[in-house]
Parts: structure tokens; C-alpha cells; sequence
């Protein structure tokens, strides 16, 4: 009796796992496991059955700017989406998210303008002015011009 047991439950194992080796599509395998994306040269963690293709990475961008040289902070899809993707080859991501481009200006601030190929530092500065003394302080922008104050500093 216990042998044909065995026997159905070997004969139903067997049968249950090539109904499964039929149907490998309908299985989805969610083991965690790290892929190669093919847009990126970066990989991701995700779910054994998931298309690389359809991932976003998320990973930091970190190829350099034509504008300031600066590393790209941004995740890679967006930068992807800012670029064309070329079929069956990884997406060149030459277009980045727009940045403060936060060179240093002659008054000591930097610079909030967008960054760009052709940016160059404007002289107007929109920051509130630094010029201050114990008297008074300025809070005009600071590109404006102050007025000196009128008791005497020590300085």
C-alpha cells in the first residue's frame, strides 16, 4: 500500500513539474537577482521574470557634462528620456536635467542662472546683498547698488 502511494505521488510530481516545463510562460519567477540593463551600463537588482528592458534605472547618471564638466547627479532614466534611444544599442546620454550653474560671481555668491554650453555668469546677482555693518545692513539685491552708511565704521 505505502509503495503505491510513493508510486502516485512520484507519478503526480512528475507529471505536475513537465505541466509546468509546458507552460513557462504562464510561471513567473520573483527571486531577486541582479541584471544588466541594456539601455545603461549600469545593472539592477529586480525580480528573476522581470524584462530588463522595461526597468527604469535609478541608478546616478555620473557621466560628465558638456556645460560645466560637472559629474550628472541625476537618475539615468532621466536622462535617457532626454535623449534619443538608438535601437539595440545603449542610450548615449549627451542632454542632462537643467542645473544651477553656481560659479562663483565677483560678489562672492554663485551664480543661480541655468547652466549651459554658451552660460556665461550674468552680473546680476538676485541674492540679498552681503553689505553689511553694525549699524545697518543692506537688503537690496545684490548686483544693486548700496547706500554707504552714514555713521562711522570701524573697519
Amino acid at each position: 500500500m505505502v509503495n503505491n502511494i510513493l508510486s502516485v505521488v512520484n507519478h503526480w510530481t512528475e507529471f505536475c513539474d513537465s505541466f509546468r516545463l509546458d507552460y513557462l510562460d504562464a510561471e513567473y519567477c520573483d527571486f531577486e537577482m541582479e541584471k544588466p540593463l541594456p539601455t545603461c551600463e549600469h545593472s539592477a537588482v529586480m525580480a528573476c521574470g522581470q524584462d530588463p528592458a522595461t526597468y527604469k534605472c535609478t541608478k546616478r547618471c555620473g557621466l560628465e557634462m558638456k556645460c560645466c564638466s560637472k559629474s550628472c547627479i541625476a537618475p539615468c532614466n532621466e536622462c535617457q528620456s532626454k535623449n534619443s534611444p538608438r535601437f539595440d544599442e545603449k542610450t548615449l546620454r549627451t542632454q542632462h536635467r537643467t542645473h544651477a550653474c553656481e560659479g562663483s560671481l565677483h560678489c562672492g555668491h554663485r551664480c543661480q542662472e541655468h547652466c549651459s554650453e554658451d552660460h556665461h555668469h550674468t552680473v546680476k546677482c538676485t541674492l540679498t546683498c552681503r553689505q553689511s555693518c553694525v549699524h545697518a545692513r543692506c537688503h537690496r539685491p545684490c548686483s544693486t547698488l548700496c547706500a554707504p552708511c552714514q555713521e562711522p565704521c570701524g573697519w
